[in-house]
């Protein structure tokens, strides 16, 4: 979808409702069979065509080409119309999806836990340092000896 959406976008789409009538060039996403893999794909919408047996088809095309898609996409198959992009946000979710992103946000996620708990301990020795008392001594009960 080049130049409209760069590679590596995040695209929010709005879910297509049953009633929804597509306009033409209008950016839709829908799901396909690419190589024997399924796959989402964003194209402008073109057209609804009507086989022999009367079944309906939505065809599509790329970005700046007038051939259409070879995709025989039905209205099942269709996700949603295109509303926004976030250029190369797309990047970081598709990273932290993998195994190695799954691994490094743990990662991440266990050294900022510790650097918080460090600064915790830090203050409290440095409250007890200064004079000042932890919660646990305010709360302390201190017996009283009788003359």
């Amino acid at each position: 979808m080049e130049p409209t959406i760069k590679t590596n976008s995040l695209v929010v789409t709005r879910r297509l409702e049953k009633d929804t009538e597509l306009k033409g060039e209008e950016i839709i996403a829908f799901r396909a069979e690419r190589f024997e893999e399924p796959v989402v794909i964003l194209h402008r919408f073109s057209h609804i065509e009507t086989d022999e047996k009367g079944a309906t088809f939505y065809r599509t095309h790329p970005e700046q080409s007038g051939m259409l898609d070879p995709y025989q996409t039905k209205r099942e198959d269709l996700l949603g119309i295109y509303l926004f992009h976030l250029p190369y946000v797309g990047k970081w979710v598709l990273f932290l999806r993998s195994q190695f992103g799954l691994v490094w946000g743990c990662q991440v996620a266990v050294i900022l836990l510790i650097k918080a708990l460090i600064l915790a301990r830090w203050e409290e020795k440095a409250a007890l340092d200064s004079g000042g008392q932890t919660a646990e001594k305010k709360n302390a009960v201190i017996p009283c000896q009788q003359n």
